[in-house]
């Protein structure tokens, strides 16, 4: 009994032990690495693709484990660097700039080793752009003399093109370029005897018509006539030789003058803004009274004669005319100085004559080429400053107004030569006349003056000076210091004699005294055989 109690208890000891240790025992867990390998973002960020014009964001599709970047057309896909942000833990390849012409797979590693491909796409956006950009005849293709581009209007969606008279409208062959993707048709040979349409079909497949209209030259004469039934042009419609109308033909059989003055032309249809070589157009002394807008299309025209017209105003793509040379705007119906004209910078000839203007506005002095500027018969009393800036301008003539002194700021203009200031209210001259020392021809008739202006003998330059029509009594000695002097004009006077100093000018050559009481000429003048004298029956040589 007692042997079974000790082994009893000393079980009873050694679970007791056994319990108190693992109480105590502090066990080390086992931790799980990561599977998360998931794309959650990619974009093309500013900062590492600066040629984008925007961020470019993408959509992933996590069940297929792809994803799509779309770019705007034009962009390219060769250097290209995405922003991409997966799982956390996890790691991808490749990295840095990729060329995504084509898909790139992207490999996702968990941290558990694991891994995921994404198949990353990037495709250009399709244009939906179905422009017609231009429109031309190759000179190579067609056997014309030169290339031929046709005018395209965008918001009517039409073209018209013209060429030459001889041209062969039905079997020609175009060159069209269209917007970036797109297409066109018809192709090929067409006859265009009659408006061809063409069909622009974008990328996207948007799509756009454009009619085409082909004509000739001799076609726009045409409906110049026709939309004139009244006209007295002298054509002869039926003669397929417009040489023979008035016209001038370049060395390639393009229109390159022409001359439509005085026809009884009541009305310009936009045909006249279609002859894409016109260099001079004279529409002179016609009853019209506007300008189609396509006359500025004509932007190798030189010469425009507007003169004795019913205008009252230009379009505004009469600002195009950047080639025009010489514009005469004389005796139409204008309220005010155009404004369109200021524009146009390359002027050298500007005539604006008997039109009742009362005043040149600033903006003139924005014609820095101007050489001859004709403003005779208005209602002018002085100048702007700004007339000042035309320091080309060779000639100007301010007659017929009513300038009461002479426009000082044409002192400035060092260029000047001509002078006409004919039939104002000019008694005297300021001294400042005196530094115009290149002025050679004044024009100083039908004014108030009682003599001569003693500053005009310090011109040693002039050549020709009229002083007829005013009330001078006397030439005075001094005259001699002119010894450039030319031409003369003093008729219709006061004068009672020729002082001998005017004879002994040796550059002398034509001198009128008509009207005045001149009963003898000095004898010398009288042996003078290389001067010309106009002068009254009555003067006679002395003997």
């Amino acid at each position: 009994m007692y042997n079974i109690n000790k082994l009893l208890i000393l079980a009873f000891l050694v679970m007791s032990i056994g319990c108190s240790k693992d109480d105590n025992t502090i066990e080390t867990p086992i931790l799980e690495k990561s599977d998360a390998k998931e794309l959650l973002v990619i974009a093309f960020k500013l900062d590492t693709n600066p040629d984008l014009a925007s961020e470019i964001n993408g959509s992933v599709e996590k069940n297929n484990k792809s994803a799509l970047l779309t770019l705007p057309i034009g962009t390219s896909l060769t250097n290209l660097t995405p922003t991409i942000q997966i799982s956390d833990k996890a790691t991808y390849s490749p990295k840095g700039a990729q060329d995504f012409s084509n898909d790139i797979v992207y490999t996702i590693t968990a941290e558990d080793g694991s891994t995921a491909n994404y198949v990353v796409k990037v495709e250009v956006s399709e244009s939906s752009e179905s422009e017609l950009v231009r429109f031309i005849f190759r000179e190579v293709d067609n056997g014309i003399p030169e290339t031929v581009e046709g005018f395209i209007d965008t918001e009517n969606a039409s073209v018209r093109l013209v060429t030459t008279t001889n041209t062969d409208l039905t079997s020609l062959v175009p060159q069209l370029e269209v917007s970036e993707g797109a297409s066109y048709a018809p192709q090929g040979i067409q006859n265009f005897s009659e408006p061809v349409i063409y069909t622009i079909t974008a990328a996207d497949g948007t799509q756009s018509e454009y009619t085409l209209d082909v004509k000739t030259e001799r076609d726009l004469l045409i409906a110049i006539a026709e939309a004139n039934p009244n006209h007295t042009l002298d054509w002869h419609l039926a003669d397929a030789n417009i040489e023979n109308w008035d016209v001038e033909l370049n060395e390639n059989g393009y229109v390159e003058e022409l001359y439509l003055n005085f026809a009884n032309l009541s009305e310009l249809p936009d045909e006249i803004g279609f002859f894409k070589k016109l260099k001079e157009l004279d529409l002179s002394e016609n009853p019209f009274t506007k300008l189609p807008k396509s006359i500025g299309n004509l932007s190798n025209l030189i010469e425009l004669d507007l003169e004795e017209t019913n205008l009252k105003e230009l379009p505004g793509e009469f600002t195009q005319l950047e080639a025009l040379n010489e514009l005469y705007l004389d005796e139409t119906l204008f309220q005010e100085f155009p404004e369109e004209i200021f524009q146009l910078t390359n002027l050298i000839r500007l005539q604006y004559q008997e039109n009742q203007l009362k005043e040149l506005p600033k903006e003139i002095g924005n014609l820095k080429n101007l050489e001859e500027l004709f403003l005779n018969n208005n209602l002018l009393f002085d100048l702007p400053d700004e007339i000042r800036f035309l320091t080309s301008l060779n000639e100007i003539y301010l007659s017929g107004n009513q300038f009461e002194e002479i426009p000082l700021e044409l002192i400035d203009l060092q260029d000047l030569e001509t002078i006409g200031l004919i039939n104002n209210l000019l008694s005297n001259l300021p001294d400042e006349v005196q530094f115009m020392d290149g002025l050679k021809t004044f024009y100083l008739g039908k004014n108030q003056f009682e003599e001569i202006p003693k500053v005009l003998f310090t011109l040693n330059s002039l050549v020709t000076l009229y002083m007829e029509d005013n009330v001078i009594s006397e030439i005075p000695p001094v005259i001699e210091s002119l010894t450039n002097l030319n031409t003369f004009a003093i008729s219709n006077n006061l004068l009672k004699s020729i002082p001998s100093e005017l004879v002994s000018i040796q550059s002398l050559r034509n001198l009128f005294i008509a009207g005045n009481s001149i009963e003898i000429l000095p004898e010398e003048l009288c042996a003078r055989t290389d001067v010309f004298i106009t002068k009254d029956d009555s003067t006679i040589c002395e003997d």
